[in-house]
């Protein structure tokens, strides 16, 4: 793979990214990963799905607001990583909210 059809993939997911972010999920979704998370998080001992993580550059993320304080701050330089543990406690304090 080329530099160049990296970069054309990257430009796809920011739009991708830009679009998800321009619409909200609906309240019924919204309630529905509520209920998901009551009948799946029990099912886990310490009550997250592990602590496999990804690389994310936090900065091409800052468009999206609120962002969870959970994670590396949009404003910080360079990637961070997150866990599954972290995203699912995100969630959990989001859909508490």
């Amino acid at each position: 793979m080329s530099e160049q059809d990296g970069q054309g993939r990257q430009e796809r997911a920011d739009a991708v990214d830009r679009e998800m972010a321009a619409r909200l999920l609906p309240d019924a979704v919204v309630q529905a990963l509520g209920r998901w998370w009551e009948a799946n998080a029990a099912a886990y001992a310490d009550g997250t799905p592990g602590a496999h993580t990804v690389r994310y550059t936090p900065g091409r993320w800052a468009h999206i607001t609120p962002w969870p304080e959970a994670l590396a701050p949009t404003s910080a330089g360079g990637d961070a990583a997150v866990s599954r543990a972290e995203v699912a406690s995100a969630v959990a304090d989001a859909l508490r909210r």
